[in-house]
């Protein structure tokens, strides 16, 4: 295998004739010996079948060995079909070209008996046949397909099912369950990227997890196949059970294959990199060594070569710098690193203690390099700005007139500018949103008492409208939170800062529950006055057929006194009027309650308080009345009692009288004063009859 050349290596064709050649050897060599292989995995199946109950270790050990013969014959299958897929992509050879001679054989066989039978193929065997690569070399790590035999393995009319058809419905399951696994091993890319590295190597743990979990059921197809062997099953089905595991084992090869290979490669790299990483820590440790010697003797040079080495060292420091921050990225001892980043700041600090007016310079320079904070970090501003306040008094008590302390100071007051506008915006945009959340958590405590009040329709809706008018000022307060967070979450974004992913998701976040809050708060008020309304149509509508029913019993009241006769009679109309009117005065404050909530039945009110005040009109005319007969009928009860008081005074009259005076001719005295009563008492009767 060693022999075949890359395929860019290959320039001349007499080049290409012989790579051809060689893959051709190399397929009759692999279709030669393949009859051996699966004899030989057939003896190692039935050989661990008996010595997995008795001796489990010889088990282990004989399946190790088949599975490493096996890798090897997948790996040689592998590359022959790698070669062989160059090839044909790169042009310099067809894929004709490429098959053994037994192979261009079949071939030719298969032409004259796949033409009756390709349309009548099994969906199993159509599956199989079409996740195939298109590679040149057309067999796996057991056996190649055979077309003809696939074709004659077409599932009959009959219903009953063949332990084959089972076997290959098991096979296409399992081998469905390995097609995402499939796909990660053609998009997995090693990368030498410290910062992914973990989670790559994490990633193929978790794969070689899934295979592990799958290798039971890839064991039971093994199991399933020696059994078909040992069935009474003709040699097409037998070849199409073979063909269908083969190809099987093929995809699982791969992906065991890519996922050791990917392990092995990753695990070179992660070694590598420690190595890496402790070389840079002893080189550290050197430096430090060196630098605190070269610093103990600065003190005692020139000030001119002093300058320079205090250059040098700090041109070193910021190199030393860097690989402290890689080291604290990457190395596990975060100890070790600590104690690395002390000794380089006070390093730093007997450096900058080698010249006078330099190190302040140096210190205003290297925060004038700092990043800048990002918008929205409240105490990294606040923290940030003092110290610019700090460094830019030290600058000013420098006393001197050196342009370029003159122009550090004017750089370091624009950036204290900056800071102090970036703090001022972070603070208002703080202070609106916890205002704007304050409120929001207020109204939502008023909407849940209000919720659980026991009040009534009216008072209830009152209230709820007033809940409402405050919600649109919390709204328009919300709105204004919004657009200055939105402000500061764009300065964030163009942040340089390590923070900056950090303090937009958290302005992000914040936002969105703010608004979330305010937009549910929202829906359930207009929700909550909806169904307000729709009740108080309800109450409405029922407050106006009772009054109606009132107003109508009230007009067939009036209609029915008119039919009354007597003392009685009026005064039980005319309590029944009183009632009625005080009913109606009741209804109509209800329906005057009522009428401020919904004022679509407004002209429905209208029009039954006009006919209301028109039959009132009309029960006050008839109450007049009867309160007159009423008053009739107690003058006559009262003039018919001095009638009758009268007429027991003449019989007593009379009764008293002489016998003569009865009889004689003359009228008593006491009947001439009284003559006109009984005349009175008469037309009393007529009068009252007509009423």
């Amino acid at each position: 295998m060693e022999s075949l050349w890359a395929v860019d290596d290959l320039k001349e064709e007499n080049e290409v004739v012989d790579q051809v050649c060689r893959i051709q050897k190399f397929e009759s060599a692999l279709q030669k010996g393949h009859p051996d292989f699966v004899h030989l995995s057939q003896l190692a199946v039935e050989l661990i079948n008996k010595l997995e109950s008795s001796n489990v270790a010889d088990a282990n050990q004989i399946r190790q060995q088949i599975e490493a013969v096996t890798q090897r014959w997948d790996k040689i299958v592998a590359r022959i079909d790698e070669h062989s897929h160059m090839l044909v992509r790169s042009g310099k050879a067809e894929a004709r070209q490429l098959r053994s001679d037994d192979g261009a054989a079949n071939e030719e066989e298969e032409d004259h008996g796949t033409a009756n039978t390709s349309k009548h193929q099994s969906p199993e065997v159509s599956d199989q046949l079409g996740c195939e690569p298109s590679s040149t070399v057309q067999f796996t790590s057991h056996e190649t397909i055979d077309p003809m035999v696939s074709s004659s393995s077409t599932l009959s009319v009959s219903t009953v099912v063949s332990p084959v058809d089972v076997f290959i419905a098991n096979v296409n399951r399992i081998g469905e369950d390995l097609k995402p696994l499939l796909e990660w091993t053609y998009q997995i890319k090693v990368t030498r990227n410290p910062d992914e590295l973990q989670n790559i190597i994490q990633t193929c743990q978790d794969r070689l997890k899934e295979i592990k979990e799958k290798e039971v059921e890839v064991n039971a197809l093994h199991e399933e196949l020696d059994r078909i062997h040992n069935l009474d099953i003709s040699a097409p089905q037998l070849q199409l059970a073979n063909d269908s595991f083969q190809n099987f084992t093929q995809i699982w090869s791969n992906i065991v294959n890519k996922i050791s290979d990917s392990l092995n490669s990753l695990s070179t790299q992660t070694l590598i990199g420690m190595d890496e990483m402790e070389r840079i820590t002893k080189q550290l440790i050197e430096f430090f060594e060196k630098s605190k010697n070269i610093v103990s003797n600065c003190a005692q040079i020139p000030p001119i070569e002093r300058e320079e080495r205090v250059a040098k060292l700090q041109k070193q420091l910021r190199e030393q710098d860097k690989n402290i921050r890689f080291l604290e990225a990457n190395h596990s001892d975060k100890e070790q690193i600590g104690d690395l980043k002390k000794r380089l700041v006070e390093l730093k600090e007997s450096v900058e203690k080698l010249t006078e007016i330099n190190p302040i310079i140096d210190r205003f320079e290297n925060y004038l390099r700092s990043t800048f904070p990002c918008a929205g970090d409240i105490s990294t501003l606040a923290n940030e700005l003092e110290r610019c306040d700090e460094l830019l008094e030290e600058l000013g008590n420098l006393n001197t007139k050196d342009p370029k302390v003159e122009q550090l100071e004017k750089l370091g007051r624009a950036k204290r500018n900056s800071l102090a506008d970036y703090l001022e915006r972070s603070q208002r945009n703080d202070e609106k949103t916890t205002t704007s959340e304050n409120m929001l958590s207020a109204l939502t405590d008023r909407f849940a008492a209000l919720k659980s009040a026991k009040l009534e329709v009216p008072e209830l809706y009152k209230q709820f409208k007033e809940l409402q008018k405050d919600i649109e000022k919390g709204l328009a307060i919300q709105k204004e939170s919004v657009a200055l967070n939105e402000e500061i979450m764009l300065i964030a974004l163009s942040s340089s800062t390590s923070s900056r992913e950090r303090i937009f998701q958290k302005l992000k976040n914040r936002m969105q529950l703010t608004v979330a809050g305010w937009s549910t708060l929202e829906d359930d008020i207009d929700e909550s006055i909806a169904l307000l309304e729709k009740e108080s149509k309800r109450l409405q509508q029922s407050a106006i057929r009772e009054f109606q029913r009132n107003l109508d019993e009230l007009r067939r009241a009036i209609a029915a006194s008119r039919d009354a006769t007597d003392a009685e009679e009026f005064s039980e109309h005319l309590y029944n009027l009183e009632h009625l009117c005080e009913t109606m005065e009741t209804a109509d404050k209800e329906l005057e309650t009522l009428s401020g909530i919904n004022e679509r039945t407004a002209r429905d009110l209208n029009h039954v308080r006009e006919q209301r005040n028109d039959v009132l009109i009309q029960a006050k005319v008839r109450i007049e009345e009867l309160e007159a007969a009423i008053h009739n009928c107690e003058q006559f009860d009262s003039s018919l009692t001095e009638c009758q008081a009268w007429c027991n005074h003449v019989q007593l009259i009379l009764s008293c009288r002489a016998a003569n005076d009865v009889s004689a001719l003359d009228v008593p005295h006491e009947y001439n004063v009284n003559i006109n009563l009984i005349y009175r008492t008469h037309m009393e009767f007529i009068k009252e009859s007509k009423i």
